[in-house]
């Protein structure tokens, strides 16, 4: 009620201002008071259609804000325990390579032996049995060549 009280004064006071200098303008434009009211009137209406939706809208875009920021955080805590967990991941990373490296270091070593051990377990002109069972010639697969 305050506002209006406010409002209503302003209004009248340009009222009054327009009007007190409308004796100087009278001779150009003889509505200029009638315009500085009707500028009231507009302006008094649209304080009152702002006063009474602006708060509603301003509650509400505060909600979805709080409600964006809320989601945001919730999204960074996740993303730091994902990237938490890669990063876990990563610092064993070295040590699987190794491990990895360190196997195929072992079975290069088994099959070169195992390679040798057949090769010279074989007559020479003996013709090996296939995976089948089979007699015949079978392609001959070399680790390292001769």
């Amino acid at each position: 009620m305050r506002a209006w009280t406010r409002a209503l004064g302003l209004g009248l006071t340009f009222a009054a201002l327009a009007l007190a200098q409308g004796h100087e303008a009278e001779a150009s434009d003889p509505w200029l008071g009638w315009k500085w009211a009707n500028f009231a009137i507009l302006a008094i209406g649209l304080g009152y259609l702002i006063r009474k939706s602006a708060p509603a809208f301003f509650k509400q875009r505060s909600e979805e804000i709080q409600k964006g920021i809320a989601d945001a955080a919730r999204e960074k805590k996740d993303a730091e325990v994902r990237a938490a967990a890669i990063e876990l991941r990563l610092k064993g990373l070295d040590k699987e390579i190794e491990a990895l490296r360190t196997n195929a270091r072992a079975e290069i070593a088994a099959d070169t032996v195992c390679y040798w051990a057949v090769k010279s377990s074989v007559r020479p002109g003996a013709l090996p049995l296939h995976p089948a069972g089979a007699v015949g010639p079978r392609p001959q697969f070399y680790l390292f060549r001769e």
